[in-house]
């Protein structure tokens, strides 16, 4: 299964495309719907082991008008064959989660979606879902390379049905914490010399000295106890 991650890139990626017209998702801090159509550029890029690969499509749509989908690989040779879509996610986005919905019309076992991150597998799907649902991937901080790879007669059997297509759409990042840009704009506090500096003066004390007591004492002797034991 790891050949799938080994076949030749086709193209060179673009410079990043900017926001899609669809509202982000709470917390995104990338989404691609695909309404831009801008794919395959970065941070997407496309391979295949012939010459279709992933494309744009308005055949289906989770929202909006546009989904990427994969490539009519059937031939009459029934020989396998792959195309793989692959997203290049930012170191800066941090660790966090990877959403993105399928419509899987597959025909086993003639196709098959598997899908991998630093080319290790994480999910596959061999069956039909016959409606749009979505799925999630945790990803730890730093850039990865995630990888929708389509096949085609995986185990090269000899008598198959015809194949059929996935689509994906509906692609974002929340972080697992918020990520916070310090601004410019915040106010900074810096003391100022025009506050002003207090000095209490203390009053002069001049005590007048304490008159001298001498009293007389004339104490009277104490009576004698005599206790009764």
């Amino acid at each position: 299964l790891g050949a799938f991650f080994d076949t030749e890139e086709v193209g060179t990626p673009s410079p990043s495309p900017s926001l899609t017209t669809a509202p982000t998702p709470q917390g995104a801090v990338f989404y691609d719907s695909f309404e831009d159509e801008t794919f395959p550029e970065d941070p997407w890029s496309v391979k295949s082991s012939d010459d279709k690969d992933w494309e744009l499509t308005t055949d289906e749509a989770k929202t909006g008008k546009y989904s990427i989908k994969s490539p009519d690989l059937n031939n009459d040779d029934l020989d396998y064959k792959d195309a793989i879509a692959t997203l290049t996610t930012d170191e800066d986005w941090g660790g966090g989660t990877l959403v993105f919905s399928l419509l899987l019309e597959l025909n086993k076992p003639a196709d098959a979606l598997v899908i991998g991150v630093d080319s290790e597998i994480v999910m596959s799907f061999e069956e039909p879902n016959n409606q749009w649902e979505e799925y999630e991937i945790e990803l730890s901080p730093g850039s990865h390379e995630v990888a929708w790879a389509y096949v085609y007669n995986f185990d090269e059997e000899d008598d198959i049905p015809e194949a059929g297509t996935v689509y994906l759409d509906d692609v974002y990042f929340i972080p697992s914490e918020p990520t916070f840009a310090p601004s410019s704009s915040y106010p900074t506090y810096s003391p100022s010399s025009s506050y002003p500096t207090y000095e209490p003066t203390l009053p002069t004390i001049s005590p007048t000295l304490a008159p001298t007591l001498s009293p007389t004492l004339s104490p009277t002797l104490s009576p004698t106890l005599s206790p009764t034991l």
